[in-house]
């Protein structure tokens, strides 16, 4: 329950406790505890209708993040199949907001030890994570472990592969409330895989 409602139900309650004390000080007011019930009754049903918001939006949010993944994959077939219809011209590709693919040496294998931020999203769900850019990576992979303890900040439980993403900042909402989660994260690209970073841990 939000903390302002959690203050104002209270109130509620402990002015019933005294009315009720004190009944026959309170015999033909209009305040009774059947009326201040009705009060707690009103600031329950908010939170109620809060919780089911929450619920549906938590589940929109999961429907993006899935379409999201599903029409970039779209789009990078439409980007791919551009670059190969003008291969001669690649001038051309200016059109559809490609950027030119200039040949280049062979990149160097990332050596850069990155380092990993965690950080409440602004609605309250989900950890915002990122990390640095680094000059020589195509993609991030990053690894995810779940504590045993929430207050255990050292002990670093098993790290498991989470994702690999060209994006250096993105949204897990796969978390739980009051549960510890670590994270760490190294570069690539096509010539191999830079360092791990130290792990990170929040709870939510």
């Amino acid at each position: 329950m939000l903390q302002y409602l959690v203050k104002l139900r209270n109130r509620f309650v402990n002015l019933k406790n005294g009315v009720t004390l004190h009944a026959a000080d309170w015999a033909g007011q209009s305040e009774t505890p059947v009326t201040i019930d009705a009060n707690i009754a009103a600031i329950d049903a908010k939170q109620a209708d809060i919780n089911a918001k929450e619920d549906e939006l938590s589940i929109a949010k999961k429907q993006a993040r899935e379409l999201e993944k599903s029409l970039d994959l779209v789009g990078d077939t439409i980007e791919n199949k551009a670059i190969g219809f003008h291969t001669a011209h690649p001038e051309v590709l200016v059109d559809y907001d490609i950027a030119v693919r200039k040949p280049r040496e062979k990149a160097p294998i990332p050596s850069a030890v990155l380092v990993p931020e965690l950080k409440d999203d602004v609605d309250g769900q989900g950890f915002v994570v990122s990390t640095q850019v680094d000059p020589d990576a195509t993609r991030y992979e990053w690894e995810k472990g779940v504590a045993a303890d929430p207050k255990d900040v050292n002990t670093i439980p098993e790290m498991r592969h989470f994702k690999n993403t060209s994006k250096t900042t993105f949204v897990d909402d796969e978390v739980a409330q009051g549960v510890r989660y670590f994270y760490r994260v190294r570069a690539l690209n096509s010539t191999g895989e830079g360092p791990w970073s130290a792990a990170v841990s929040r709870v939510q």
